[in-house]
């Protein structure tokens, strides 16, 4: 089945928006500012985009960020070459 973005409208409108999203808060900080604006955020986009995958895609985000800040895993800033 080929899917395209008429048939999925909300996520299509959602992605372009969750990756400002991803750009804005990938440089994580262990403080409540930045955790704070960062829910506010992804309260913002679910209530935009109230589709299930959105607000799974935002969560998945949330704890990425929250296990950044406190050390159980580590961002990557850029892809190594020859990776399969």
């Amino acid at each position: 089945m080929k899917i395209e973005a008429k048939d999925i409208p909300v996520m299509h409108k959602f992605m372009p928006e969750f990756w400002k999203a991803i750009k804005e808060f990938y440089d994580v900080k262990n403080d409540d500012e930045y955790f704070d604006a960062l829910h506010k955020k992804i309260e913002d986009l679910y209530e935009i985009y109230p589709d299930s995958l959105a607000r799974y895609l935002s969560l998945a985000f949330y704890k990425w960020a929250e296990d950044v800040s406190t050390g159980k895993c580590k961002k990557i800033r850029s892809m190594e070459k020859n990776v399969v």
